[in-house]
């Protein structure tokens, strides 16, 4: 058992992705085997570029907020208590149109 303090953790900006904040809750660096969870906070100035996880299913857990996840067929909007998966190899792009979103993202895969 390990206890996070989440508030702690430092904030980045991944690739791809612009004016915003992502904490790196869980992932291989704290011994973590088969998924990474990350808790990311956008607004409406931040853009999330397209972009495609091969190996990696990754769910989306709406906090606070609305966050809006849009591939090239379709657009599914997610509030709190909601949550949109999206699966490996699917392109895929976030954004929000609230003052605040707050959203975990659990990603599954096998660490090699």
């Amino acid at each position: 058992m390990k206890l996070i303090h989440i508030r702690e953790i430092p904030a980045i900006t991944p690739p791809k992705h612009h004016n915003m904040k992502s904490r790196w809750v869980v992932d291989e660096t704290i011994g973590a085997k088969t998924m990474r969870v990350s808790l990311g906070q956008i607004s409406p100035a931040s853009e999330v570029e397209p972009h495609v996880h091969l190996s990696e299913e990754q769910l989306f857990i709406v906090l606070k907020g609305d966050l809006i996840n849009r591939n090239e067929k379709e657009e599914v909007r997610t509030k709190p208590g909601e949550a949109v998966l999206v699966f490996p190899g699917e392109p895929h792009a976030t954004y929000t149109e609230s003052p605040e979103c707050e959203y975990l993202v659990i990603t599954g895969f096998q660490f090699e």
